[in-house]
This record gives structure tokens, sequence and C-alpha cells, in this order.
């Protein structure tokens, strides 16, 4: 069965229903903005539908899945030539790159395709270009999460990979034992306040939609909750709000006999983040 008649039959079944008026007005919108990714072969027909289902969070409703999914790919439209999406869809867009060593580090950022659904974007960290570990988002209207920001940045999936290259001797050394989810977390940082983005948000272990109740839950809040608390998030609706640029402690409040380890770990960050911000503020 061709994706094109999946989609047709999926449309089909999920707009004649007894929100039909509305159903058919939120997909002629999304067909609109959807076109010239669709023209350019950028995307399959897959987020055309991919709203009727479980997407970004388990707390949205099927409108909050829709605003989001149009808004995403209108900031997209809007904010990238041609050119820009063609590579962020196919190659992906290199926004770090640091060699130490035979070690080679990179952070690419790259259109989503095999887990949409947990976030269109994803922030790839690669060593000698083995993945470590991989950060999605959307772009999202404020209004969802009673936000006044025009633009925020949902981050919705972490990961970590199975591989022993966050070991490497030259990652720890050149990193300084720093976590790989903190490192693409400063460069999410870098995208947001180069598109004048100052808000970020995070999701929550149980409304992650890779969680399955009986799941290892201490875990998975390890992963998600205590991270994000960790990185000085608040909780609100249902998910971690961070303010951008993200705040830190203040040195004189760490013990002193850790401020050199923490200094030289702050100005590992920065080094990514300034990069980061200048290959994005190359877009605009």
């Amino acid at each position: 069965m061709s994706d094109k008649f999946k989609t047709v039959s999926t449309l089909f079944s999920n707009l004649i229903n007894r929100n039909a008026f509305s159903n058919i007005k939120n997909q002629w919108g999304l067909i609109k903005v959807l076109r010239p990714f669709l023209k350019a072969k950028l995307i399959t027909f897959s987020p055309y539908t991919i709203y009727f289902y479980p997407y970004i969070s388990r707390t949205f409703n099927i409108n909050d899945r829709y605003k989001t999914l149009i808004h995403h790919y209108s900031f997209l439209q809007n904010n990238y030539t041609p050119a820009q999406l063609e590579q962020l869809f196919t190659n992906g867009m290199e926004c770090f790159k640091a060699v130490y060593g035979d070690a080679e580090f990179s952070i690419i950022l790259k259109q989503n395709y095999t887990s949409e659904y947990e976030g269109p974007l994803s922030l790839y960290f690669k060593v000698n270009d083995d993945l470590i570990s991989t950060l999605s988002f959307t772009f999202m209207p404020g209004d969802i999460l009673n936000e006044g920001a025009e633009n925020l940045i949902y981050i919705s999936h972490l990961q970590r990979a199975q591989t022993q290259q966050h070991n490497n001797e030259h990652f720890i050394n050149f990193f300084r034992n720093i976590h790989p989810s903190v490192v693409l977390l400063r460069a999410v940082e870098a995208l947001g306040l180069a598109w004048g983005i100052s808000k970020c948000v995070a999701i929550t272990a149980e409304n992650q939609l890779s969680y399955i109740a009986g799941m290892d839950k201490i875990a998975f809040a390890h992963t998600y909750d205590e991270f994000w608390k960790g990185r000085g998030g608040v909780y609100l609706n249902c998910a971690y709000h961070f303010q951008l640029p993200l705040l830190e402690v203040p040195l004189p409040a760490i013990k002193q006999s850790h401020r050199n380890k923490t200094i030289r770990r702050r100005n590992r960050l920065n080094e990514v983040y300034t990069i980061c911000y200048y290959n994005f503020c190359r877009l605009k």
C-alpha cells in the first residue's frame, strides 16, 4: 500500500466525524503549509496525518498537535531559504565541529525522519561519525503552554546511543566529563537566541512518547525530569520551563574546591555555544 493511499485513507476516516467541518478546515491549512516541502521532495505524506496520533507529548490534544505541526513548518518556511531547507532535510547542518587528537566531534541539525512524532528536528552529537546522543525538538506557539512567547522550543526527546564513544579518552579530556545532553542543551540555547527565542520547554518522563507504563520509571525520570531540574528547569503545566539564556549557578555558590573544574567545563560549553550561535546566525 503506497504512502499516498494510506494518507488518503487516514484523512478520510479522521476528517469525516462529528468535528468534520473543523477538521477539514484545519487540514486545508496544513496542506497549504506543507505543499512547498512536498513539492521540493523534502517530506513524504506522513506529516499530513501525523497529528491524528500521539505527537510530541501525551498531554497534547488534537488541536494542540495540529497547531504545533503547522507552526513548526511555517517557522521553517518563513526563516530558511529553499537551499537551506534542502540541506536541513537531507545532509543536515553542521553547527559545531572540533578535532582533538584522533577524535572529531560534531553536532548536526537535521530533520528527524525516523521518529518525527517525538520531534521533527534533531540535534545529533557525534564522535568520529558515531552517534552518541540525540536531542529532538519542535518550534511551537507559546499559547499552547500558557506562555506569552510567540515562538518557543519544545524539547521532546533525549537519547544516549548505545556506544562507548562517550568513554573515548579524547572525549573525556576535551569535554571534561560533561554529559552529552548538557552539550546539546547549549546548542539548543544557541539556536533559540539566534532566532530571538527566549523560552524553552522540556518534556517530562511520563509524557514522553517512548515511555510505557511498567518500564524502568526511575531510569526514565533520571533521563528527563532529574536532568531538567539539574539544569534549572521550573516545573509548570506538566513540563519544565527554561528562560534563555540558560541560568548558571553563581561561582561563589560552588564549593571553592570545585570552582576551577566548573570554570573549565563552562569554558568548553561556552565554546560550543559560541560556535553554534555563529553558525545559526549565518542562516539568518
